[in-house]
């Protein structure tokens, strides 16, 4: 109890004698085995008249036998005095350097979650810049309002199937031109948000067409784009026949 009270208030006890009888009792070293379970640092001192008896019992049921040292009576108290300086001392330098290692350990835990930030960070940066610059190249190759394909990737497209008609003379594709007549006067009459809301409609429309047609037509690829104002492009890639441009039209 007086161990347990110290070790609660932070005033671990260094060392502890325990005077033995003449024959071991079962109630000494189950006295020792507890002090070793509820202090794993303090040093016991077994003082006891004689040697000859066998200790494996208690060795056996202890975690650190380095903390374990009997004393044979009679005792000196010089002999005592030096013994309890020099047990102290070692007792002292084991905190210190568990005190030492927990120190070290919380500045490695320390400087490890300073790393951790700091990647988190950088890839969030790193990720941010990414996002960055897919969308100033989405940006660059789309119709700010509908998001469909702009002109620039519309007309490299174009050149892609161009260039592959002269390596393949089966290969088909087609472009067709819509136009959305008097569309002015929806500007004009209901404004600009109406009409950009008419055509990012039309433009949802035409693509659910397209994909509706897949089946007719059988293209490989087909992509729509609205090259200003009121006109769209859309262009076939990969059609088997002529009249499958006509059928999608």
């Amino acid at each position: 109890e007086a161990i347990q009270k110290r070790i609660a208030q932070g005033q671990p006890y260094a060392i502890t004698f325990v005077d033995m009888p003449l024959r071991p009792s079962g109630e000494r070293i189950e006295t020792i085995e507890q002090i070793a379970k509820e202090d794993h640092e303090i040093h016991v001192v077994m003082c006891t008249i004689t040697t000859a008896y066998s200790w494996h019992e208690i060795l056996d049921n202890l975690d650190d036998t380095d903390r374990l040292l009997i004393l044979k009576k009679p005792l000196e108290n010089v002999e005592v005095s030096q013994l309890a300086h020099a047990l102290i001392e070692k007792w002292n330098l084991r905190r210190q350097a568990q005190l030492k290692m927990d120190e070290l350990a919380n500045m490695v835990e320390e400087r490890t979650a300073e790393l951790q930030h700091i990647n988190e960070m950088l890839r969030d940066e790193i990720r941010q810049r990414r996002e960055a610059e897919e969308q100033l190249r989405h940006d660059a190759l789309h119709d700010v309002l509908t998001n469909l394909p702009n002109r620039v990737l519309l007309l490299d497209r174009i050149e892609r199937c161009i260039e592959r008609s002269k390596r393949a003379k089966d290969y088909l594709f087609a472009v067709l031109f819509l136009d959305l007549d008097d569309f002015k006067v929806i500007n004009d009459s209901l404004g600009h948000s109406v009409g950009d809301a008419l055509l990012v409609e039309i433009a949802n429309r035409l693509i659910s067409s397209l994909r509706a047609l897949d089946s007719v037509s059988r293209p490989m690829v087909k992509t729509m784009a609205r090259i200003g104002g009121d006109e769209f492009v859309v262009l076939l890639d990969g059609i088997r026949k002529a009249s499958d441009a006509s059928l999608v039209a």
